[in-house]
């Protein structure tokens, strides 16, 4: 196999994180969607809506979608 062969593009992986985790630890995971988005993997934040954030909080992270 070639070198990059057969491999996972961070493109093509997705990333999905709850909105408890956002509100557990808000810096941490903050961070940790900054570097990942920054590797190039897409991001979804689940369950929103079931805890105490806000749309204007979600708007500063690259989040790619948004599930209920």
């Amino acid at each position: 196999m070639a070198p990059g062969e057969g491999r996972l593009q961070p493109a093509n992986l997705y990333v999905e994180v709850t909105e408890g985790v956002l509100l557990s630890d808000s810096l941490g995971a903050e961070q940790a969607i900054r570097d990942l988005h920054a590797l190039g993997i897409r991001l979804a934040i689940d369950d929103f809506g079931t805890g105490y954030s806000s749309l204007g909080y979600l708007r500063h992270l690259p989040i790619s979608e948004l599930n209920a």
